[in-house]
C-alpha cells in the first residue's frame, strides 16, 4: 500500500473502515488489534477520529482518484 498518497480525510475513512472490519464479529482478537495498530502506524499521521466517526459509515467518496483507490 502507498498510504502516503492519502490525504487526512482518506486516512480517517481508512481507519474507520478498518475499525468496522475488526469489530464486525463483536470480538477483537489480539491479531486483529495488532493489524489495526500496524495500519495506524503505517499512516504516519496524528489525525483525530471521534467516537461518533467510528460508529458512522465512512464515506467512500473521499477516495476520488484512481491512485488513492489503489493505494
Amino acid at each position: 500500500m502507498f498510504l502516503r498518497l492519502l490525504n487526512d480525510d482518506q486516512k480517517r475513512a481508512l481507519l474507520v473502515l478498518g475499525y468496522h472490519l475488526v469489530v464486525s464479529d463483536h470480538s477483537v482478537s489480539e491479531k486483529e488489534g495488532a493489524l489495526l495498530d500496524e495500519v495506524i502506524n503505517g499512516l504516519r499521521t496524528e489525525i483525530q477520529v471521534t467516537p461518533q466517526q467510528l460508529h458512522e459509515r465512512p464515506s467512500m467518496k473521499v477516495f476520488d482518484s484512481r491512485a488513492v483507490r489503489f493505494a
